[in-house]
């Protein structure tokens, strides 16, 4: 069986505060990142991250994960615009949804509030310009001072329910691969 290999890319917004903690986004997802990894590699999947500091450490991600031939690309984010709840993004509805929903469940059922947004479209560079499935978590929201504090006190979790997600697609990306690898012989 192919060892599929996911590329982790925690959120590089250093300049993005949360609304309680002293601490930003960037910090924050780059501990949801480091539980997720722990989780995905316990149950057997290639892993490769990056933790670089600093604005714009994505495009260096994308290159990474591109040259590496990552299967899969979890972006992990916390947002902020006012609202509660998580929300995945994807490059395309529906045909990405069935790899997107069971994370988006995931981490829907430990946030505090359930969400309204599901999974949904978008074209943001990390989606654009991977050459994996890219799946772009936006975890919770962080410029509220209740949900910055839970986000800051569940990372391990966040991370958990991450993994259990991208894990219940494994199947589906694993045919995908099988796919691509049989097209390229």
């Amino acid at each position: 069986m192919i060892k599929l290999k996911i590329y982790l890319s925690p959120s590089d917004q250093l300049s993005n505060p949360y609304a309680d903690g002293g601490t930003n986004e960037a910090q924050q997802c780059c501990r949801i990142a480091a539980a997720c990894r722990t989780a995905l590699e316990r149950c057997g999947f290639e892993v490769k991250t990056s933790f670089a500091d600093g604005e714009n450490a994505m495009y260096d991600r994308v290159r990474e994960s591109n040259a590496w031939g990552a299967d899969l690309h979890l972006c992990i984010h916390t947002n902020a615009g006012g609202g509660r709840g998580c929300v995945v993004f994807v490059s395309r509805l529906p045909e990405r949804a069935a790899l997107a929903q069971p994370v988006f469940e995931e981490i829907d059922a430990i946030t505090p509030y359930r969400s309204s947004y599901g999974v949904r479209e978008k074209q943001f560079y990390e989606i654009r310009a991977t050459a994996a499935a890219c799946l772009y978590c936006e975890c919770e929201f962080h410029d509220s001072a209740e949900t910055a504090r839970w986000i800051v006190e569940h990372t391990q979790e966040l991370g958990e329910a991450i993994c259990r997600g991208a894990s219940a697609q494994a199947d589906v990306l694993h045919a995908d691969v099988v796919l691509q690898t049989a097209g390229k012989a």
